[in-house]
């Protein structure tokens, strides 16, 4: 190891619940370095604004397949109704 796991704290959890209950706590907002959200795509609105208000200023945050088959650089009416409501599965490699 790298000698840093001591600065990582890993959740896996439901991801709406767990930044609410991060949220909770006022001294969580600008804490996150990092931010890594692999959650289901149709509610990444809502954790990317939880996220922001946790995340520092300059902090990192990452969202899991947010280019999605190119359907975020679309126009509206050309994206595949699969990928509007989060239905879209795809393998991993």
């Amino acid at each position: 190891m790298t000698g840093v796991e001591h600065k990582i704290d890993f959740t896996e959890s439901q991801a709406l619940s767990a930044l609410d209950k991060l949220q909770e706590n006022s001294s969580n907002e600008g804490s996150l370095d990092y931010a890594f959200a692999d959650a289901d795509k149709i509610n990444y609105i809502n954790y990317h604004e939880r996220i922001m208000k946790l995340a520092k200023v300059n902090g990192i945050v990452v969202y899991d397949n947010t280019l999605w088959f190119g359907s975020v650089a679309q126009p509206e009416e050309m994206v595949l109704k699969e990928f509007k409501e989060g239905k879209v599965k795809h393998n991993r490699v």
